[in-house]
């Protein structure tokens, strides 16, 4: 029986699938980690790999009931396909385009690789260059090269240009030094510490439990190891936790939901911009960090550097009371009977030099406002809090998490979001 090549106009037509995927055969590691980034979201996609094509099946029909049946055709678009004329990919193209001309909700869409020369038929359309500059460092078979956040970075765009709206973007900031910063305080706490009495008190209560560990520390704030050494699994970084707590709710949604439930939701880091050098950076994230409810991961050491804490205070996060902060314990209290005293102390001198920023930070948890937790001292804990605060933050449409800011107030900041640099998208993914 022939394919029913043109739906009928005067009859409701049920798409199977969301999106439909035109590329080059040499280009497939492209077209295989966007389609499963997609496919992550509960998006439906069809391509000629991983139950596109099947066995005994005729391959042209197979691609031709692919594209009637799919609302969408994202193509990925090269001088690889514009050179070669009788590439099938214009032959695709072609077919979609005959649907489009029947069924209005049909979109092309399109992702280039380098600059060559759209079709004519994809010129009016919308074409992301975001991916471009990737392809040209990792090339035709490097897609899963890509670090996450570069990739999500790029993926976001056509993400709202395939119509996902609604996008989650979990923002997070971990407040830590970097290796550079903790060689300074340790090896120079008078010129580098806010408190040089202060760092010593801290330093001592570590030296009897984990030490003060300069590897806990990397290249930037979200590379620090809060429980390095002081716990079974100690040796994971801030992003690991968080990449672990992302792919681990993915997947939780994946059985326990519907196959098109879409999970639409980022992790945004603004760890570097709000402690950087540059004090446009640091108020444009904190800018962003404010437009909505925010995660700050804090190491109470490292606020006591003196380019920290005046970073920290400069960038107003302090002030934020609808961020949920989860602090780690710079030493493990509860094993020796004599650090309670010394905490008690520790805490008391912070509170005297950091003043209103550890005022803020210390404040306990309050679910219709603050939420704090304080002197975590074990990895489980700080991921059953770190799961606590996402979700409440990924659900903050429907939580009291979420601010009332004045709709003027409202534009302008995300006035400043549009037109300030966004260098650190992660990117995690939740439902509606």
């Amino acid at each position: 029986m022939p394919l029913q090549t043109t739906p009928n106009p005067n009859e409701a037509f049920y798409f199977s699938y969301d999106v439909f995927i035109s590329y080059k055969s040499e280009q497939d590691s492209w077209a295989n980690r966007i389609a499963r980034s997609l496919e992550d979201m509960g998006l439906r996609v069809w391509r000629d790999k991983d139950g596109g094509i099947r066995i005994g099946e005729e391959w042209q029909d197979e691609i031709e009931a692919g594209i009637r049946d799919s609302q969408r055709m994202l193509v990925i678009w090269s001088d690889l396909i514009h050179k070669n004329s009788k590439s099938v990919v214009h032959d695709e193209i072609r077919k979609m385009k005959s649907f489009h001309e029947n069924d209005a909700r049909r979109k092309f869409f399109t992702i280039r690789l380098d600059d060559a020369p759209l079709h004519d038929i994809l010129s009016p359309y919308h074409a992301t260059h975001s991916f471009q500059k990737l392809h040209q460092l990792y090339g035709d078979k490097g897609a899963d090269k890509v670090d996450v956040v570069e990739w999500y970075k790029a993926l976001l765009e056509l993400l709202y240009g395939i119509g996902i709206q609604n996008i989650v973007e979990v923002r997070f900031a971990a407040i830590a030094m970097t290796r550079t910063q903790a060689e300074q305080l340790f090896k120079n706490p008078e010129q580098y510490a806010q408190n040089v009495e202060s760092f010593h008190l801290i330093k001592k209560a570590m030296e009897l439990t984990c030490g003060f560990k300069l590897d806990r520390y990397g290249e930037t704030p979200d590379a620090w190891q809060p429980f390095k050494e002081t716990d079974y699994e100690g040796e994971f970084s801030v992003l690991d936790i968080l990449r672990s707590y992302d792919d681990g709710k993915k997947e939780w949604l994946r059985e326990s939901t519907e196959a098109h439930e879409q999970t639409k939701w980022f992790f945004v880091s603004k760890s570097e911009d709000l402690l950087s050098d540059d004090r446009d950076l640091r108020r444009a994230a904190y800018e962003s960090l404010l437009d909505g409810p925010c995660l700050i991961l804090l190491d109470p050491v490292s606020l006591i550097h003196k380019d920290i804490y005046d970073r920290i205070l400069k960038s107003g996060i302090h002030t934020h009371k609808y961020s949920f902060i989860i602090s780690v314990s710079p030493f493990i209290a509860h094993m020796h009977n004599e650090l309670r005293s010394t905490a008690d102390g520790i805490e008391a001198a912070l509170e005297d030099v950091l003043e209103q920023a550890y005022v803020r930070f210390k404040k306990s948890f309050h679910p219709l406002q603050y939420a704090s937790v304080m002197n975590i001292e074990y990895e489980f804990q700080f991921r059953r809090w770190l799961q606590v605060a996402a979700d409440s933050i990924i659900d903050a449409k429907e939580t009291l998490l979420k601010p009332s800011l004045h709709p003027q107030r409202r534009n302008e900041i995300q006035r400043r979001r549009r037109s300030a640099p966004n260098r650190s998208v992660i990117t995690m993914a939740q439902t509606n």
